[in-house]
């Protein structure tokens, strides 16, 4: 048995992961992919090309149903935070033979990055995610080392650690330094608290923080006040890298709820007619509403939430509803100059047969003077 290509040692399962061998004879083999409590075993049937026989097993799909523990951060008040079940170490064998132990994550990126990045003999492992002294963070805003982001849309940006100190600097020329760690090890970086830390000690706001891993800049954050609106809403949507970004929508929201299917019944009335009932009838809430002005590079990471299979919608509160995110007829200027937007359709996931508006746990306490774990101390 010989190892034509195996993957790389990280690999997305939302791209194909593919292993290819060469044996001597047309029997079959057996596969096994074994990761965290999980084993499947995939039975290969080699294909004869030219005088030997070859095999290919695309796994993919197996990895994928392994993954069952969402990532979880383990102090998100920390500037730099180390992320459980971000990556997924997996073994898989032929005939008992390992052919390889990787780490496999989520999300996976487009056909066409595969092809140009592949010409250019890169991955997106060695072009982006693992590259040290390049823009390695998880977000799909841009390839780029300069991040345009609004200062209503920081949050923590999941990474694998370049194994050196990272640096942030702002443009005031303030700074504050993290320890190194482990090389490759998943963590966050809290930008808002970066920000915030900034603003707080130093009492500027800053328009760009950069990054820098040991003595080198890698990458900035280039930051914008956020849209001033009444409308103050976001989405939280998880990304095609596999994690959670957030994007402020500012549009003016309309509801738009969409009613459900009427159960109608007949029913004998005591005067020996029958009438016509019906069931309650569900609904569901639907909201229409434009992103607000986008800038091209913007645009692309819309497309990214639209295709989402995991948004939440964030109401001015703070509160979150689960949603489906969708848009019809979408229209822009490849080489954009001047921001547009796009009309959106929020729907979210419940439906109702009752109704609950108009819940305000801000007023829950007004006109108290104690709490509920008032006693008689003060009678």
């Amino acid at each position: 048995m010989k190892v034509i290509s195996v993957p790389s040692e990280y690999c997305f399962i939302g791209n194909p992961v593919v292993l290819e061998l060469e044996v001597d004879t047309a029997d079959p083999i057996t596969f096994s992919i074994t990761a965290l409590t999980y084993n499947k075993e995939l039975t290969g049937y080699p294909y004869k090309q030219g005088n030997i026989y070859c095999i290919q097993v695309q796994i993919q799909d197996v990895l994928s149903s392994f993954f069952d523990n969402e990532f979880s951060i383990i102090d998100s008040d920390q500037i730099i935070s180390r992320v459980n079940n971000l990556t997924m170490q997996y073994t898989v064998t032929a005939n008992q033979m390992e052919l390889i132990t990787g780490f496999a994550l989520r999300g996976g990126i487009s056909k066409a990055a595969i092809k140009r990045l592949a010409q250019n003999n890169f991955d997106i492992f060695s072009y982006k995610i693992m590259n040290s002294f390049g823009q390695f963070i998880f977000t799909t805003r841009t390839f780029g080392t300069k991040i345009p982001i609004k200062d209503t849309e920081l949050s923590n940006f999941l990474f694998l650690h370049p194994g050196a100190t990272i640096r942030f600097v702002n443009n005031k020329g303030n700074s504050v330094s993290t320890s190194a760690l482990p090389r490759f090890t998943p963590c966050s970086m809290n930008i808002a608290a970066v920000y915030n830390q900034f603003l707080i000690q130093h009492g500027n706001e800053s328009g760009q923080i950069d990054v820098y891993v040991d003595t080198v800049l890698v990458f900035s954050f280039v930051i914008t006040p956020g849209t001033v609106s009444e409308n103050n809403y976001a989405i939280r949507f998880r990304n095609s890298f596999g994690v959670f970004e957030l994007i402020e929508v500012t549009g003016t929201p309309y509801q738009s709820p969409e009613f459900g299917e009427e159960k109608k019944y007949q029913t004998l009335t005591e005067y020996g007619f029958h009438e016509e009932h019906r069931q309650r009838v569900s609904h569901t809430d639907v909201l229409e509403m434009e992103t607000g002005y986008k800038s091209r590079a913007e645009h692309s990471f819309v497309m990214d939430m639209i295709k989402s299979e995991e948004c939440y919608f964030i109401f001015p509160d703070g509160n979150e509803s689960r949603c489906l995110v969708s848009a019809e007829n979408i229209k822009y200027q490849e080489r954009m100059t001047t921001p547009s937007s796009i009309k959106l359709k929020v729907r979210m996931v419940d439906s109702e047969e009752y109704i609950g508006s108009g819940l305000d746990m801000t007023t829950i306490m007004e006109g108290r003077i104690f709490d509920p774990t008032f006693d008689n101390t003060f009678n």
